[in-house]
């Protein structure tokens, strides 16, 4: 018989082996750990993507594909990721290798012989692409910058996010590695203590937690979230940088403007009667000018007597200047400066001579292609209209995703008033029939373009004609008709409307010998929404294509604008 006391003996050594086992295991598993982590040190030129005089772009704590020059310690930024990442006010032209910089009154120019006050070249040419003298852009853009040129390996970090940063420390000697995981390549040995910033959230790779962090001595890259310490403090970061500062003019009162289409030197006359029927219109623009070439002429039926009439009237004339000449290639015309320099001394001068208020322009109809040359003509003319204290207007189409290109922020930063046109949400030769401005295109048109453009800049259009629709033998057609002629073809055909809620619009159709035709009517119901839609959102006013299309009662509900 075996005796408890022996028993009890027995059980002692469990607890200790149990002890010696789990320090076993613990050691083995930093054995493993350390054995399973790469010991390779990284190539740090690599890690960088740069050798030579190449030097890495490390913006916002992220490295870029684009790559900077180091030009006898004088650092350049490529030209196109300064215009796409930084400040898109540097505008490089290829054709002839120049740099034009636009501010709110004067036009800047630089080319490869131009020099900083330092001495340094502003512009130079490597490779065929276009660099940019890093303090000239630091001069007109709101960022910080850090350049390191240790071991041979060029890098710049540039930063235009003014959050707080978080400083840390690291807790324990650890690793910085290229990739949140044990099995990236060592960027750099770290010890403890040493001073970091914490630039991204937890990353995870499998049970174990990354951050990623910049250290004083310029590298970047992962360690351990278990070797960074807890205990981290926000500090603020301040910009002395003072951005440019436009000025705009407001008319202080509701916009109501009256486009009058004048394709004659004799149409001109036909003010008068246009103006005893618009009720409380404070904006004229007839359709003046018209580009001819790719060179920077245009065509004109400018007319003294019909500007002093409109003045007579208090109404102010704002010259409309278009692009619907198939001799004209926007992309063509814009990206060249005499060009542009041509068509913009050319207004000018017109606006004084016949004493014009304003310039309405209207090129709609561009390739996309050619967005970033519209732009700098909008910012070029912009100086110049601002000089003169001429009003700056600029017609955009109703905000859709396939016309984002006409970059409607950029535009109100310059211009003073930008006018939505808030129809032809079908239009000649659509191949689907529909309304040319129902109610919801028309609001989801106000409150798109309103993410870009301040309420006070923005004017929306709305239209004084509407589309018969036939289907017939020959397919889908259609004629646009003014409102007042609508009216008369509904009465003279007995069409029977019907009011669509959803559309905040009458519709009718009715059978002819042709095919079926189709309405989708403009009145005076349909008009109070829109224009309740303008009120509502507190706009700069309203805008009508096109005078004499109406009928005088149309005017009893535009005239609320006003009121």
């Amino acid at each position: 018989m075996v005796s408890r006391k022996r028993k009890k003996k027995s059980r002692v050594w469990i607890i200790p082996l149990l002890i010696i086992i789990c320090i076993g295991a613990y050691f083995a598993m930093i054995y493993i750990e350390e054995n399973s982590s790469s010991k390779r040190m990284a190539d740090i030129n690599a890690y960088f993507g740069v050798s030579g005089d190449k030097a890495a772009i490390i913006y916002n704590y992220n490295i870029e594909d684009f790559k900077a020059i180091n030009r006898e310690g004088a650092f350049y930024l490529p030209l196109e990721w300064v215009e796409n990442s930084l400040n898109d006010k540097f505008y490089w032209s290829d054709k002839e290798n120049l740099l034009i910089y636009t501010t709110p009154d004067e036009i800047l120019y630089a080319d490869t012989q131009s020099m900083s006050s330092d001495g340094k070249p502003q512009i130079i040419i490597d490779d065929g692409k276009a660099y940019v003298y890093i303090e000239l852009v630091k001069t007109y853009t709101d960022i910080s910058t850090l350049i390191y040129t240790d071991n041979g390996v060029n890098r710049i970090y540039v930063n235009d996010q003014w959050d707080p940063e978080k400083l840390s420390v690291i807790s324990r000697d650890t690793k910085m590695r290229v990739s949140s995981s044990r099995k990236g390549d060592i960027v750099k040995d770290m010890v403890k203590d040493e001073d970091i910033i914490m630039v991204s959230d937890t990353r995870t790779d499998g049970n174990d937690a990354w951050i990623k962090v910049f250290t004083r001595d310029g590298y970047i890259g992962y360690v351990e979230k278990r070797r960074v310490s807890s205990d981290y403090k926000e500090e603020a970061k301040h910009s002395s940088f003072e951005k440019a500062k436009y000025t705009n003019i407001s008319l202080e009162k509701p916009v109501i403007l009256g486009w009058h289409q004048v394709t004659s030197a004799e149409a001109n006359s036909g003010l008068s009667n246009l103006l005893e029927r618009a009720g409380s219109l404070t904006v004229v623009s007839p359709t003046w000018f018209s580009l001819s070439d790719n060179e920077g002429n245009y065509t004109s039926l400018a007319d003294a007597q019909y500007v002093n009439e409109a003045h007579a009237r208090g109404v102010q004339v704002w010259a409309l200047i278009d692009n619907l000449s198939d001799k004209v290639k926007s992309e063509v015309l814009f990206a060249d400066s005499e060009n542009r320099r041509k068509l913009i001394d050319s207004l000018i001068k017109d606006v004084n001579t016949y004493d014009i208020d304003g310039i309405n322009i209207d090129f709609e109809s561009f390739k996309e292609v050619a967005a970033k040359h519209y732009l700098q003509f909008i910012r070029e003319l912009s100086v110049a209209c601002r000089k003169e204290k001429i009003v700056l207007s600029v017609d955009v189409p109703n905000y859709a995703s396939f016309n984002t290109f006409f970059k409607r922020d950029r535009l109100a930063e310059v211009v003073d008033y930008v006018i939505n046109m808030g129809y032809d949400e079908h239009y000649a030769g659509d191949k689907t029939m529909g309304s040319v401005a129902s109610y919801s295109f028309v609001k989801n048109g106000i409150a798109d373009t309103l993410t870009q453009v301040p309420k006070e800049k923005l004017i929306n259009a709305v239209p004084f004609y509407v589309r018969i629709w036939k289907q017939g033998e020959n397919g889908l057609t259609s004629k646009a008709l003014g409102i007042k002629a609508a009216k008369d073809w509904v009465d003279e055909n007995a069409v029977n409307l019907v009011w669509d809620d959803s559309l905040g619009q009458y519709k009718g159709e009715i059978l002819q010998s042709d095919g079926t035709a189709y309405i989708w009517m403009e009145e005076e119901k349909s008009m109070s929404l829109k224009i309740k839609l303008i009120k509502d959102a507190d706009l700069a006013g309203v805008a009508c294509w096109k005078l004499g299309l109406e009928p005088d009662d149309i005017w009893d509900v535009v005239n609320e604008i006003g009121n």
